[in-house]
């Protein structure tokens, strides 16, 4: 199938895993970056301001997107994106040919729904992650929401074996990859007397923690990111206060590097791996300081649940699954 992907492209990013994983299954593929846009990916937060300020301006960052769109013709218009203008979505879809069809697969929590576009765009299928929002949006608006879980690349989530150096810039004894926040900074405050090592991107300014002397200053993914999880002794996965009903995508990285995982309980936990044997789950502060020193003491322990949820990962939760599964929604053979 003709498929044009709509989403920033990185080391690591969901978007990229996308489009890799549906070339990988035969697919013909137009990646779209929108951040690329009016002023390009450093002066993301003033592009967004201006934006907000005159709304207008919007139309000209998709310009190029809408013409290379309509160039390439594709079968369907898969974006990571839910937050396209209505109307600009319309024109994604406008084609005296073929209109494609438009799908959005949204990785994030529903407070990241910003100025609610994803309610009113003309998406055909809508994919989230969380259940709840799902049935908010199958039960509230009667729009086509289905649920599709998060995903590993196994040609990027994969074990590694660090050499002696690769050990010392990456070992430690808790680690997690992600973005700093309030919330991340003072549930980390917790765990200071460990060895900690903290990857992701420099904080914001207004971040101010004594967590942040265990921040490594920099986002690591891919290849690096399987270093950085194997290196440790724990991955320490505090997901998003916002996760009500799904897991992020940190849950299928870790499994799928072949880390031992601590991670948040969840009521659907149970859905992708078994808590105990595949990875560790925690329900409060005082569980969690718990957990951490005993199996800092058992490696085997470790070991042997980190390699159980490895195989689980790359036996379930890839993105070739999640895209097959996508596909056969849209073909109207869900179950296939």
């Amino acid at each position: 199938m003709r498929i044009a992907v709509i989403g920033p492209i990185y080391l690591d990013s969901f978007a990229k895993c996308i489009v890799h994983a549906l070339r990988d299954m035969g697919h013909e593929v137009l990646s779209i970056d929108p951040d690329r846009g009016l002023l390009g990916n450093k002066r993301k937060s003033i592009e967004m301001a201006l934006f907000k300020t005159y709304p207008v301006l919007e139309s000209f960052k998709w310009k190029r997107a809408i013409v290379e769109i309509k160039n390439f013709k594709p079968e369907i218009i898969l974006s990571v994106l839910w937050d396209i203008p209505p109307a600009i979505l319309a024109d994604l879809k406008r084609s005296p040919e073929r209109e494609p069809i438009a799908t959005v697969w949204c990785a994030d929590a529903l407070t990241q729904f910003f100025r609610q576009y994803v309610f009113v765009a003309p998406w055909d299928y809508l994919f989230f992650k969380d259940h709840y929002i799902v049935d908010f949006f199958r039960e509230k608006l009667q729009l086509n929401a289905h649920l599709l879980p998060l995903a590993c690349y196994p040609k990027w989530h994969h074990k590694v074996a660090l050499t002696a150096e690769e050990q010392r810039i990456y070992g430690c004894e808790i680690t997690t990859a992600g973005g700093f926040y309030h919330y991340r900074t003072k549930f980390f405050e917790h765990f200071m007397q460990y060895q900690m090592k903290l990857w992701g991107p420099p904080p914001s300014n207004y971040i101010k923690s004594p967590v942040l002397k265990c921040a490594q200053g920099r986002y690591v993914g891919e290849l690096e990111k399987a270093k950085a999880f194997n290196g440790a002794a724990i991955v320490l996965n505090n997901m998003h206060y916002a996760e009500i009903m799904g897991v992020n995508q940190r849950v299928f990285d870790a499994c799928g590097c072949g880390a031992f995982q601590i991670v948040d309980a969840s009521p659907v936990m149970e859905d992708y791996f078994i808590p105990g044997k595949e990875l560790v789950c925690f329900s409060n502060l005082k569980e969690l300081q718990e957990l951490i020193p005993y199996y800092l003491n058992r490696p085997q322990e470790r070991a042997e649940i980190a390699q159980a949820g490895y195989l689980r990962a790359h036996r379930e939760h890839t993105f070739q699954q999640r895209l097959e599964k996508m596909l056969n929604v849209i073909s109207g053979n869900p179950k296939s």
